[in-house]
């Protein structure tokens, strides 16, 4: 199975940010555990590979955000 590299890290992976453990399976499933081809479209992977900052829980791997959006807000609440 080729994991995602930053499962270790992740809040989406590790569980607990859903109130529903079953969404959180879904994500891990969708975008987590599907490959690489997968993986990599995940908003909270592309976005951690641009910034040092911690990605907010509220950032889901398909946000309708786009990266720009995502970064740009997690620099203004800095």
């Amino acid at each position: 199975m080729d994991l995602c590299p930053k499962t270790e890290k992740c809040p989406i992976f590790i569980g607990g940010v859903l109130q529903r453990p079953e969404s959180e399976e879904i994500y891990r499933k969708l975008y987590c555990k599907a490959g690489k081809d997968k993986y990599t479209t995940c908003k909270r992977y592309i976005v951690s590979n641009m910034t040092t900052k911690q990605i907010p829980n509220n950032v889901m791997p398909n946000c309708y955000k786009t990266i720009d959006e995502i970064i740009n807000e997690m620099e203004n609440q800095a």
